[in-house]
């Protein structure tokens, strides 16, 4: 465990050695656990925590509790699976300790750990929705989930090309965008890739000759590579319009007065929608979706409704 990360505050003692001693359980089958007086003094519980925990873990065949002979770890799982555990659970801990060293706070790991729990499902989701782009994974999942009304897995190309390789369980469906379409292209036919139109030219967005030139007019982006690209492409129409600014919502959130004197706001939908106490003063809000394509979509509904041969 991470220094300082304190668990004990949001988890019950006894729900966190239920977790300790089903870790234990996975890497020890075939051995016997401490006695309960031993557990209590190990995890700073009380005996009887210990043995609710213990009647527990019986109920559901992790030990097996003989009189006189001690509690005797079941062997569940071959020594593949417990590898295959004791590998993702140090890929877990790496990851714990990258977010620190980022400057992510302890209780934004934890956060991340148990937002990341909420979002795990044992069985594989029908639709996964594939970026290259971080940032592009994150709006184009929320923004899938909150249109489709079903949960959407996110993946990064190379990670579910990764995963097809290894012929671990494939999903149904991949969703991404036209521009990573070519990116999936090798992927087999029996899943069903549909790739959406996103969106559509800051033109016909905005109506900008019917603005005055010197109207003030803020564009802001989920990521700085976002607004790169923006700024390359609309070079001609920053110099035109002189007061029109793009900035990253991270550049908003640390200075709000890069927003105060903006009327027209131009911005994603759900950057809008979970900002709202940053944008409230602008008289003039245009929100638009990361997806802008309707028969694309409709497909997508039709194919987790119906399946493949109705979509």
């Amino acid at each position: 465990m991470l220094p300082g990360l304190n668990i004990d505050q949001l988890v019950t003692r006894s729900k966190m050695l239920y977790a300790r001693l089903i870790d234990r359980i996975i890497q020890c089958g075939g051995e016997k656990l401490p006695t309960s007086d031993h557990l209590a003094k190990e995890h700073h519980v009380s005996v009887n925590t210990v043995k609710e925990v213990c009647a527990r873990l019986a109920r559901e065949g992790y030990i097996r509790q003989k009189k006189r002979a001690g509690t005797e770890i079941r062997s569940l799982y071959s020594e593949e699976q417990v590898q295959a555990y004791l590998r993702s659970r140090e890929k877990i801990v790496q990851v714990f300790n990258q977010l620190k060293e980022s400057g992510i706070s302890e209780s934004g790991i934890i956060a991340a750990a148990l937002s990341a729990l909420d979002e795990y499902r044992p069985e594989p989701a029908r639709a996964v929705y594939v970026d290259k782009d971080f940032y592009g994974l994150v709006v184009g999942k929320k923004e899938l989930e909150s249109i489709l009304e079903v949960k959407v897995s996110s993946m990064f190309v190379d990670e579910l090309m990764e995963k097809i390789d290894t012929e671990a369980p494939a999903p149904e469906l991949v969703v991404t965008s036209l521009r990573n379409a070519p990116l999936v292209e090798a992927l087999p036919d029996t899943i069903r890739v549909i790739p959406l139109k996103t969106t559509p030219p800051l033109e016909q967005l905005v109506d900008f000759s019917a603005l005055p030139t010197d109207a003030r007019i803020t564009l802001v982006v989920i990521s700085d590579q976002v607004r790169q690209r923006v700024l390359a492409t609309y070079a001609d129409l920053m110099e035109a319009y002189p007061f029109f600014h793009v900035h990253t919502l991270s550049q908003v959130r640390m200075n709000r007065e890069l927003v105060r004197e903006t009327t027209t706001l131009v911005t994603l939908r759900m950057i809008l929608g979970e900002n709202q106490g940053l944008f409230s003063h602008i008289p003039h809000t245009v929100p638009y979706n990361r997806f802008h394509d309707d028969e694309g979509m409709g497909m997508v509904k039709r194919f987790l409704a119906h399946g493949r041969e109705e979509a």
